[in-house]
């Protein structure tokens, strides 16, 4: 159980930008796996994966996520899009990486804010994803967007976010996105 509190600050003017908190284990309901993936045993088990299942991952270098995001994107409809998971948006074990998805609910829940708005100035005032399940290199995912009623007003909106594997219907995350006008 890693759970990390961060409080990251804009030097420029000292503004509070974000607050996290990520806990980074999930009980695999075997107290064998449960011994197995916690502290120095997974530590362990990540290299030899890494060492022998060498899978391309995301290029920190490279292309800004959003945009490798965005063109593996394919728009159905306003707050509707499928999504074919590529080597680059996997950890090095070949699951879809919870960072990706959160920038993928990120897009598409935006484009059904913009819209609500009415206004393409708006600002992600918090996100909140849960990961239920994994999805894996090649496959195919539908990411649909809904507001949340009774939790918007003029200037802010609450959007909720699923994405689901596309040939079971299995749900792999959820996000709710609060999302403001900028004035």
């Amino acid at each position: 159980n890693n759970n990390n509190n961060n409080n990251n600050n804009n030097g420029d003017n000292n503004r509070l930008l974000c607050i996290a908190s990520h806990i980074k284990y999930l009980p695999a309901g075997s107290w064998i796996l449960d011994w197995l993936f916690t502290g120095w045993r997974a530590a362990l088990i990540v290299l030899l994966v890494r060492y022998f299942y060498k899978v391309p991952t995301f290029d920190r270098n490279g292309t800004p996520l959003k945009d490798t995001i965005k063109s593996t994107l394919e728009h159905k409809g306003l707050g509707h899009a499928s999504f074919q998971i590529q080597p680059q948006h996997c950890n090095p074990v070949g699951m879809f990486h919870g960072g990706c998805q959160g920038v993928l609910v990120e897009v598409v829940g935006q484009t059904l804010a913009k819209q609500e708005l009415k206004s393409d100035q708006i600002r992600l005032e918090s996100i909140n994803v849960n990961y239920l399940g994994a999805g894996k290199i090649g496959k195919t995912v539908d990411v649909v967007a809904n507001t949340i009623d009774g939790m918007s007003s003029p200037d802010h909106v609450t959007v909720e976010v699923r994405v689901s594997s596309t040939t079971r219907g299995k749900i792999l995350s959820e996000a709710v996105l609060v999302w403001s006008k900028l004035t």
